[in-house]
């Protein structure tokens, strides 16, 4: 049964595999795109990347995921909206990765 618990930020790579663990099954990919607004680029691109790898987690999770390997992202901006008029435009991240259940090598389960 899936597990409800998100995926451990320490078990999500960019790379194909995680060191020491051996991938079991794939359960498939996981996407999720958040944003933010704001004046500091730095705040509202940290706060963005934030909340979406907390969401992809949580769907990896819902999976049955215990990590995600393949991360990928890109970053885009949103300008013109209320917050342009503020003197701040939206910064936007599309985050991905493939969930996986994951077992350590060489070690017993």
């Amino acid at each position: 049964a899936p597990q409800s618990r998100p995926v451990s930020q320490a078990m999500v790579a960019s790379t194909d595999h995680l060191p020491g663990y051996r991938v079991e099954q794939l359960l498939g990919v996981v996407t999720s795109v958040g944003s933010n607004s704001g004046f500091s680029a730095k705040a509202k691109g940290g706060n963005a990347l934030s909340d979406s790898l907390a969401s992809l987690c949580e769907q990896a999770g819902g999976l049955g995921a215990n990590a995600i390997i393949g991360l990928g992202m890109s970053a885009f901006g949103a300008g013109g909206g209320i917050t342009n008029a503020l003197g701040g435009d939206a910064v936007g991240i599309a985050i991905w990765g493939t969930a996986v259940r994951v077992s350590a090598e060489g070690l017993l389960r």
